[in-house]
């Protein structure tokens, strides 16, 4: 059994585990966030597309045996971001077999809300892709810093000017909150 299970019911991820468990209700196939992270108390949520194959039977985690696991927790790493200030999460929080369509993310936005909603030291919020930038745009996100950059999956990763990009975007987040 993932020790993880066991903490998902502590008090800095309760608020988040009602939440999935209540798009679980709706039949939606959510993975679980990650305990190890900062949870509600995570001072930046950074927003992928749509699980991987990796979340499917399990959490979303930068601990995740894939490459936007393994790119992403090393982004963190070479910027100096504790994984205790962050929460990882995706836009279209439920596994799909492909990028998620637009419609797909529109109708994943409510969710997505009520997800920042339910954090309680939030400053900023990364969203990596396309598709994270498209709901980006369709959130009302007030005064917190928005950090948009390239996914940190293989293909992007693998491009010199797009991994410059997420470094970059990376170390000013953390630059921003220190200063903040």
């Amino acid at each position: 059994m993932d020790d993880r299970l066991l903490h998902l019911r502590d008090s800095h991820v309760l608020p988040l585990t009602i939440l999935i468990e209540k798009m679980r209700d709706r039949k939606v196939k959510v993975p679980h966030i990650d305990p190890r992270d900062g949870g509600i108390k995570a001072q930046a949520i950074v927003f992928l597309e749509t699980p991987g194959t990796q979340a499917k039977n399990g959490f979303v985690s930068r601990d995740n045996n894939d490459p936007t696991a393994q790119n992403f927790n090393e982004v963190c790493k070479c910027s100096g971001i504790d994984r205790e200030i962050t929460a990882l999460w995706n836009v279209v929080p439920q596994c799909l077999s492909g990028r998620p369509t637009d419609r797909q993310i529109r109708d994943a936005i409510p969710d997505t809300a009520q997800f920042i909603q339910s954090f309680v030291a939030l400053k900023a919020i990364v969203f990596c892709g396309d598709s994270a930038k498209y709901a980006m745009e369709r959130l009302s996100l007030g005064s917190l810093k928005v950090f948009p950059t390239y996914h940190t999956g293989r293909k992007a990763f693998s491009r010199p000017r797009l991994q410059n990009h997420i470094r970059a975007t990376f170390h000013d987040l953390a630059a921003w909150l220190n200063a903040n």
